[in-house]
């Protein structure tokens, strides 16, 4: 292959890569970078440097990871700290000298560069130890930008001109080497120079060589398939990669398998292993690659079939599904049981369940059903993992009592979501009570069987099964109240756990005991949930209007990337009412930063539109408590691209209210929003309604009032202000849209 076809293939593969994802390439390593250093903290915090190898290591990459995040200070404080504990250390030492160059505004000033230069040969007495620490100073130089890669490139050349065979240099050499050639060859190929690239696959072949020569492990063969791949020879990729596998073919690690899978789909060879595929896919599914996944678990299905991978197509399709989907205020998708892709969905579990019997595959199913409403189909499935349960052969004890509990808790919620008698009531609150018995009276017999001597015999408890004998249609009474309250006299005899608050929050809000789940969410915050825990955390805080802490619960999880993508919508709607609740305290500066943390979600921050300028104009304004009447125009516009429906009505007449307030006097103005959409379903007698007609005449009397109104037809003026008459309010309106487009229509042409 020639180089202008290599230069060729490469471009291509560049252009493929989506435009939002190289714009999100340096919040996403601020993010990750977060993350890291949060981890190494929490690791090295309580650890003694000089006793520990690895805490240099981490004074480097923190080092590095607070200067990613733009932390320049906290980074040079803590490379220093490195220094001091070790004052010849070249790594800290080449830190030192790329922060120096970083911060140094002139480009031709390497004088301090040029002394620690000095300083580390002067320190490497070693000739193997120097030839490293020149490889740490070009990958210094590398990182200073594009004009210094001669210089880095001239160092590293002197080094592979130094090394013989034998000589034992570190893993790090090669990885400071090679990523330094991709470097510059990707460079070359994007700024279109035209140099040799066969001479630099020459002298990577060449380091690889020496390497290889002193120590053959799987990082040296992982580094080299992903050197190759990058210059875009994946043949030879395929086979580096192939070699590693073979190296450790009983620890296939996650990269390893998903390269393989790359390497081999580019080159147009499919694989035959169906554990490898099955593990790509899984692989893909945690990078949120559905359309790939879904095409590799399809083929592999096709192969062999598998409960496991028929489980995760289901999975994928339902992602994907949920895309396209309306979300209620709980941040729930509005399922459409009968389309399509649903139909398909229960297929795959039933095809997972015909496949190999299993709890997960008929609990996966009967959640699917109940998140569709379909109550009645999923009491069966619960009840079906239930019956299955009790004819095994295993005894009821840890190994199967956990299912039980799992389907009568279930089934419990199931009930309750219907309504009918008070026969079935009474059965969900036998199931919830014997759940709960069954719980701690397994975890008494495992304490007492830890306590037993030789003469003794552990005693059984008598607890009677609920019959179960089909779904009623029970409606929610005050006797649930006595079921909340059996429950939590049960959970007090035993330690409680997150599944089992969550529980009794669901019955709690059924109930609409707001109390108890204030209650609830505070025990909560003391225990140690993880990230699905927290989701549903958050959305309970948010259900309840606690937004304070939701709030500060969903911003962290953005913050440390634990928030799913598919869940923004909610997210936004969360601030937005978050913003709306603060009104009522008249905290301005926290509207002003619920609402700005809602436009960073919907526009991010890379991306300075117009409407990003206008409402910062407006939040300053807002926040210095200035007459911003003039901003609401704008105002109403960015907040209509937010497409929230619920609450945005109120939200933005408080907005209003509170704007016009304090210039009342100067323009005797109230704004009156009626919402986006058809004007015929609007209330006229709603309380909100009134109450804005209402101000409108009493403070107005017989001037002029500034109607504001948005209609979806009319999108290239979305906003019309327009002084009329107070009493012209009221009657036109209850015609409909029809008087609306003639009264636009005349406003417009005036």
């Amino acid at each position: 292959m020639t180089a202008k076809n290599k230069d060729t293939k490469i471009i291509t593969k560049l252009e493929k890569v989506p435009f939002s994802f190289k714009i999100n390439i340096k919040s996403l390593m601020r993010r990750q970078a977060n993350i890291l250093l949060i981890k190494l903290r929490r690791e090295y915090e309580c650890q003694e440097y000089e006793h520990h190898e690895e805490i240099k290591r981490y004074y480097n990459l923190t080092t590095y990871l607070h200067y990613i995040c733009g932390n320049v200070k906290e980074a040079k404080q803590c490379n220093q700290e490195a220094l001091e504990k070790d004052p010849e250390s070249i790594v800290a030492l080449g830190n030192k000298a790329w922060i120096q160059h970083r911060e140094n505004k002139c480009n031709e000033d390497l004088k301090e560069v040029e002394n620690i230069i000095i300083k580390v040969e002067a320190l490497c007495l070693n000739r193997e130890k120097l030839l490293v620490a020149k490889a740490e100073i070009a990958y210094s130089y590398a990182r200073f930008g594009m004009m210094y890669y001669k210089q880095a490139e001239s160092i590293y050349r002197e080094v592979l001109a130094e090394v013989i065979d034998g000589d034992k240099l570190p893993t790090v050499l090669w990885q400071y080497g090679c990523g330094l050639l991709n470097r510059r060859i990707l460079a070359q190929t994007i700024y279109g120079f035209k140099e040799n690239i066969q001479e630099y696959e020459d002298r990577i072949m060449r380091a690889a060589d020496l390497l290889f020569k002193v120590a053959k492990n799987g990082t040296n063969y992982r580094l080299m398939a992903r050197a190759w791949a990058e210059l875009g020879n994946l043949a030879f990729a395929q086979q580096w990669n192939q070699r590693w596998i073979t190296l450790i073919p009983k620890d296939l690690k996650r990269e390893s398998v998903y390269n393989m899978f790359i390497y081999a789909d580019l080159t147009n060879k499919q694989i035959s292993d169906i554990p490898v595929l099955e593990q790509c896919a899984n692989y893909l599914r945690k990078l949120r690659e559905y359309d790939e996944c879904e095409r590799l678990l399809r083929n592999s299905l096709k192969v062999k079939e598998s409960s496991r991978a028929y489980l995760w197509l289901a999975e994928v399709l339902k992602i994907q599904l949920m895309k396209n989907l309306n979300v209620t205020k709980e941040g729930k998708p509005e399922w459409i049981p009968d389309c399509e892709k649903t139909r398909e969905i229960l297929k795959i579990f039933d095809a997972a369940i015909a496949t190999e019997q299993n709890f997960i595959a008929m609990e996966c199913k009967g959640k699917f059903l109940m998140e569709m409403g379909k109550i009645i189909e999923a009491v069966n499935v619960f009840n079906d993992i239930y019956r299955l349960v009790n004819t095994t052969e295993i005894q009821p004890e840890e190994c199967d009592h956990n299912v039980k509990v799992f389907c009568q808790i279930y089934v419990a919620k199931c009930l309750l979501y219907l309504s009918s008698d008070e026969k079935t009531i009474k059965l969900a609150k036998d199931l919830l009570r014997f759940s709960i018995e069954t719980t701690v009276g397994v975890r008494q017999k495992r304490e007492q069987r830890q306590n037993l001597t030789d003469n003794q015999s552990p005693t059984t408890s008598s607890m009677t099964k609920p019959e179960f004998d089909g779904p009623g249609l029970p409606r929610l009474s005050k006797l649930l109240n006595d079921a909340v309250e059996e429950m939590q006299k049960l959970l007090e005899k035993g330690k409680k756990t997150k599944e089992s608050v969550f529980d009794e929050i669901a019955l709690c809000e059924l109930l609409g005991d707001k109390r108890r789940v204030y209650e609830l969410c505070r025990e909560l915050e003391g225990m140690n949930i993880d990230t699905d825990d927290q989701l549903e955390f958050v959305q309970v805080l948010i259900r309840n209007r606690e937004f304070g802490k939701g709030l500060f619960h969903l911003n962290q999880m953005i913050v440390c990337g634990k928030w799913p993508q598919e869940m923004n919508e909610f997210a936004i709607e969360a601030h937005v009412d978050g913003a709306m609740d603060a009104m009522k305290t008249e905290d301005l500066d926290l509207v002003g930063a619920r609402l700005r943390a809602a436009f960073d979600l919907k526009f991010p921050k890379k991306d300075i539109t117009p409407e990003r300028e206008n409402l910062d104009i407006f939040l300053i304004a807002n926040e210095c408590k200035r007459d911003y009447t003039w901003k609401l125009q704008e105002l109403f516009g960015h907040l209509t691209k937010l497409e929230i429906t619920s609450c945005f009505e109120t939200m933005q007449a408080g907005l209003i209210f509170k704007s016009t307030e304090n210039s009342i006097e100067q323009c005797s103005i109230v704004a009156i929003l009626l919402g986006e959409g058809d004007l015929t379903n609007r209330d006229p007698d709603s309380e909100l309604f009134q109450m804005m007609v209402e101000s409108a005449r009493m403070t107005c009397n017989e001037k002029k009032v500034l109607i504001v109104i948005t209609l979806s037809e009319l999108r290239v003026m979305p906003f019309c202000l327009v002084n009329v008459p107070c009493l012209e309010l009221i009657e036109p309106l209850q015609n409909g849209k029809e008087w609306m487009h003639t009264f636009f229509r005349q406003t417009l042409i005036k």
